[in-house]
């Protein structure tokens, strides 16, 4: 979608093809940058986005999950991987000198933590060493919620990797060029992982003047499972929070 909404001068002669190709590098190296455009709202500071997600078992090689997809992000709608292009592009990004996300998640799929473990050694990544890694950052990672009206890095972090795009039905803007909203408004509702979602410019204008309420709806753990979402009429809509990546049994691993 991103390539096709390229104008002339911008594909400078590239194939849509080409351009798509261009863009999924962009995403996975990070040459594009942090996410620009719409910003305000509860966006937080810094807007980084996750490259390639894939399972551990997927990066390792070994494992129920190895010959499980990963999932391209920053570009859009995820793009689904093979498992050896998964390898493949996570061997790049971490060569090209990104750290490392280890993605927690439960038996469904959902995300229960982000924590940054920092760049592979010179050795690169073991299933030891970056248990070892993880078991540490787990040990002094922040809380998921806040007193203030914009969020924590570790909070901002935690939302666009449970949601890579804009949560409004059929809405494809990344959330790193979305603004973190609340969905039970601030200071009513708190700055939390379960009261905020990444929404464009646009779609967060819908909430704002009241043409549309959404609710999130959480699991027992409390993880956030799907957002409904309401018109004025009462036409109702679920989107759904996408498991991550091989999600049976395990965590996914993704350098960003």
């Amino acid at each position: 979608a991103a390539a096709r909404a390229l104008g002339a001068e911008e594909l400078a002669g590239r194939t849509l093809g080409m351009a798509t190709v261009d863009l999924l590098d962009d995403a996975v190296t990070g040459k594009g940058g942090p996410g620009a455009g719409a910003g305000g709202g509860a966006g937080g500071a810094v807007r980084r986005e996750l490259g390639v997600v894939l399972n551990a078992d997927t990066l390792f090689g070994d494992g129920p999950a190895a010959g499980d997809p990963g999932e391209v992000r920053g570009a859009g709608t995820p793009v689904p991987v093979s498992a050896p292009t998964a390898r493949v592009l996570a061997e790049q990004a971490q060569t090209s000198g990104a750290s490392m996300c280890v993605l927690l998640a439960d038996r469904y799929g959902m995300l229960v933590r982000l924590v940054r473990v920092g760049k592979a050694p010179e050795t690169g990544w073991t299933r030891a060493t970056l248990t070892a890694a993880t078991e540490r950052a787990v040990a002094k990672s922040a809380r998921h919620q806040t007193e203030r009206y914009q969020p924590t890095t570790r909070i901002a972090e935690h939302v666009r990797a449970r949601d890579p795009v804009c949560t409004f039905p059929g809405c494809g803007v990344p959330a790193g060029r979305s603004d973190l909203d609340h969905t039970v408004p601030h200071p009513r509702g708190p700055t939390s992982v379960q009261n905020l979602s990444p929404r464009s410019r646009r779609c967060h204008r819908y909430t704002t003047n009241g043409l549309w309420h959404v609710q999130a709806r959480t699991n027992d753990a409390g993880q956030v499972v799907a957002h409904d979402w309401t018109t004025l009429l009462g036409t109702r809509q679920v989107v759904e929070v996408r498991p991550l990546p091989g999600y049976a049994p395990g965590e996914a691993y993704a350098p960003c």
